[in-house]
């Protein structure tokens, strides 16, 4: 196993988005976000006596770093219209969590929100990690360029760009500075102990990961 020291110690998810502007950089990040509004008491990590001590240390929120790979201004500018379109589009009578446990606070784990959460809580759970158009920090993960034309350009890619349009109204973005188009995506689950859990590249331009499972091999 990967092992990556981390300061504070604490559990995180680490998403490589496709190039910025991409659909399937933005479906990515949407579910994601769907998923911790659908149910945000799964995402609370359980607490443990801080220091030794009786009393249990705050309560932790599991966090995802995205790393888009373009300049720190269009990553920001870009980051911030897909969560705001993210959190726009969840409709909480349509979404619900499917996990198994109980939640920190008693409840159970795979109860959905009633109502929509306030959107404060995604500032909570995600935040940007520039990797720079160089990729540096994606390349340490194994995250590199898809291997051929047809992992680019496909029937099946163009049918997905299609469906997301459709269904989704998720649409092509202005392109980040840097941004690669052959730069595949990924993402990584490391635990407390800096321990990779999970880990998804993704060999097609369209290919998408099993979100569900990569939070659950954190425990959550």
């Amino acid at each position: 196993m990967i092992c990556i020291p981390l300061q504070p110690a604490r559990p995180i998810v680490v998403v490589f988005p496709r190039h910025v502007g991409c659909p399937f950089a933005e479906r990515d990040i949407r579910q994601l976000v769907h998923l911790v509004l659908a149910n945000p008491a799964r995402f609370v990590l359980p607490s443990s006596p801080a220091d030794g001590g009786a009393e249990p240390a705050p309560a932790r929120k599991l966090q995802f770093l995205v790393a888009p790979h373009t300049d720190v201004a269009n990553a920001r500018e870009w980051f911030a219209a897909v969560l705001h379109a993210a959190y726009e589009s969840f409709d909480p009578a349509a979404t619900a969590a499917s996990t198994t446990g109980d939640a920190p606070d008693g409840s159970s784990a795979g109860a959905p929100a009633a109502a929509k959460p306030d959107a404060g809580l995604i500032q909570e759970h995600f935040a940007l990690f520039p990797d720079g158009s160089d990729r540096a920090l994606a390349k340490a993960f194994g995250v590199g360029t898809l291997s051929s034309f047809g992992s680019l350009f496909s029937g099946d890619m163009f049918g997905s760009l299609s469906t997301l349009k459709a269904e989704s109204s998720i649409m092509n973005r202005k392109t980040g500075g840097g941004s690669d188009r052959w730069a595949t995506h990924g993402a990584f689950a490391v635990d407390e102990a800096g321990i990779v859990r999970w880990g998804w590249v993704a060999k097609t331009a369209h290919e998408e990961g099993d979100f569900e499972a990569c939070v659950a091999s954190l425990g959550v």
